[in-house]
Order: C-alpha cells, then sequence, then structure tokens
C-alpha cells in the first residue's frame, strides 16, 4: 500500500477475497465520475496479455500490446434483487440476472513491430487486489494513468489514449514530415459497420456505439486551424481521408467515443461505513457485487451475474 497508509484491519480466514483496495489523500471535494476513469497496470492480477485496463461505465478498456478492447456489459441491476434499506446485512444474496455484453477489438494493421505502451500522467492512487485467501497471490501497489500513449504504433506517429469529460478520446499525433495515411484501424467483433454524417457506427448486441466525426487540427502562428477529416472505412478497417494539412507541422487527429444508445452497469456497490485516520486519509467499507472474468473473444457474449458478494475497501 502507499507510503503513507496505515490500516489495520482483521479478515476472518474463510473470506474470499476478489475485489480491491485502494488509499488516498482525503478528497477536498466529491470526486465526480470523469475523476475516477484512469488506466490500473497489470501486475498480476488479470491475464497476462492485459498491459492495462480502464473502467467506465458501460464496461472496461483493455489495453494490449498490439491492440484495444471494448468490453461493454450490460444487465438488470441486482439492486431490485434486494431488500430496502441500509444494505447492512452481511447475508443478503441476489437471483441470477442474464448478463449481456459485446467485445470489439481494434488491431493495428502494418503498424511499426517495435512501437511501446506506456502510462502516462501517473495518479496517486495505488490499487490493492486481494483474490484469494493466500496473501502471497495478493497484488499491491498497482499504478494508475491518466492516459495510455502508443510510442511510434506508426513511424512518427504516436496514439494517446485518455479520458475527456467521461468519454474515452484517442488522438494520432503525426510528426512533421510523415504520412498519416499509415494510420489503419481493424475492427473484431462488429459487423455491417457504416459511416453516416462522418460519425462511425459500429452495431452490437447492446446497441450502436459512435465515433464522432474527427477533429484534426495543427497549430499555427494564429493559433489551432482545424483541418478537414472524414472517415474513410472499407469493409472492417477504419482510415483517415485528410485534405489541405501542412507536413511540415505536427498534425493531430482527435475522434472521440460515446456509448449513448444503452446503459451498462458492472456492479452494484453499497456503502457500509467510512472514516478518516489520523494522518487525513480516508476510508470506506462496503459490499460490491460483480465479476470481472467476462470473455475477450471479439463480438457479443452472454453470461449470468449469480450475485457474487465482495468486500471493498477504499
Amino acid at each position: 500500500m502507499s507510503h503513507n497508509l496505515k490500516l489495520v484491519f482483521h479478515i476472518f480466514s474463510s473470506l474470499l477475497f476478489a475485489g480491491y483496495v485502494y488509499a488516498h489523500d482525503a478528497p477536498k471535494a466529491k470526486p465526480t465520475k470523469t475523476q475516477q476513469h484512469v488506466f490500473i497496470e497489470n501486475r498480476g492480477q488479470w491475464t497476462t496479455d492485459i498491459l492495462f485496463r480502464a473502467e467506465m461505465p458501460q464496461g472496461y478498456i483493455l489495453v494490449t500490446q498490439n491492440s484495444i478492447l471494448y468490453q461493454l456489459v450490460g444487465y438488470e441491476p441486482i439492486k431490485s434483487n434486494l431488500p430496502a434499506g441500509s444494505h447492512t446485512n452481511p447475508h443478503v444474496s441476489a437471483s441470477q440476472n442474464k448478463l449481456k455484453g459485446h467485445v470489439i477489438k481494434i488491431n493495428f494493421p502494418q503498424s511499426n513491430p517495435d512501437f511501446q505502451v506506456v502510462g502516462k500522467k501517473r495518479v496517486q492512487t495505488r490499487f490493492q487486489y486481494l483474490k484469494d485467501k493466500n496473501p502471497e497471490k495478493w497484488v499491491q501497489g498497482a499504478m494508475a494513468f491518466q492516459e495510455i500513449d502508443f510510442q511510434e504504433l506508426y513511424p512518427g506517429i504516436d496514439l494517446k489514449l485518455y479520458f475527456h469529460q467521461g468519454l474515452l478520446k484517442y488522438d494520432f499525433v503525426v510528426q512533421p514530415g510523415y504520412n498519416p495515411n499509415q494510420i489503419s484501424l481493424q475492427y473484431e467483433g462488429i459487423e455491417r459497420m457504416s459511416v453516416k454524417d462522418n460519425f462511425l457506427i459500429l452495431p452490437t448486441c447492446l446497441g450502436n456505439v459512435f465515433e464522432k466525426p474527427p477533429f484534426a487540427y495543427q497549430i499555427h502562428e494564429n493559433g489551432k486551424k482545424q483541418i478537414d477529416c472524414q472517415f474513410s472505412l472499407k469493409k472492417n478497417k477504419v482510415k483517415f481521408d485528410l485534405k489541405n494539412y501542412d507536413s511540415s507541422k505536427v498534425l493531430v487527429i482527435d475522434p472521440e467515443l460515446v456509448f449513448s444508445t444503452y446503459s451498462g452497469s458492472l456492479a452494484d456497490n453499497w456503502g457500509n461505513t467510512a472514516t478518516y485516520d489520523e494522518e487525513g486519509n480516508f476510508y470506506s467499507g462496503g459490499i460490491v457485487f460483480g465479476n470481472e472474468n467476462f470473455p475477450v473473444t471479439p463480438g457479443p457474449f452472454g453470461t449470468y451475474a449469480g450475485g457474487d458478494k465482495d468486500i471493498l475497501i477504499l
């Protein structure tokens, strides 16, 4: 745990942990949803092909060495199956709920084989994953970042992945003298992709995911100049059609994803207690219901949410 964290707690040895713990300085204000979007490094808490993972209301974003996956999830909230009140009963159970999901995988054809994936803008929070009764299997001190950079994804081109106002965004940054036509995004798990009014439409079993019209720009002496940029779609491959840009200046291509046609829910949780310590650290305890073991094979999937209960300490 972080160096300023002094936390002593007793856990019955029969409990099986499948949640996570994190600690941070006492908040000055109530955190917003956008502040909670971070990319957590994999230190053994997930399968080895995952480098970073971020949680969003609709599911997860998984970053691997050569791809990005959107793991979208939706099911009826289990809260309706619980008795009204403060939810302090540790024996409360939930009936099984049908869970639907869809995995979208994005590959980068003909990319640089030596590109690097690195976390940027590290946050203070550390994450602890206590997934087994055996403490030797616990993962402690996992770092989190506000941005993931695919450095030299294509020669002279970086990809930056981050959240802005709660929406996932990615920027392609093209250095002077390099060709943006190298950029290619190959989608798996999606049928009948389309472009309408320069919106990229990705149909899923949960509803449509949109990529807004890409905003491309360059910085000139008089400020930011917008560059005409259109999606170009051929089968399941997406490229960017750019016009009248200055190849001697840095070019930024800035799309934005919108998961607007359905409301996903990863887990329901209820706080039972909260306190501060003498050093000003904030702790909250409760119960969380959820399951992180969703499929990663591109396309739709279905399973059941069985009402597993985890201890959550914040």
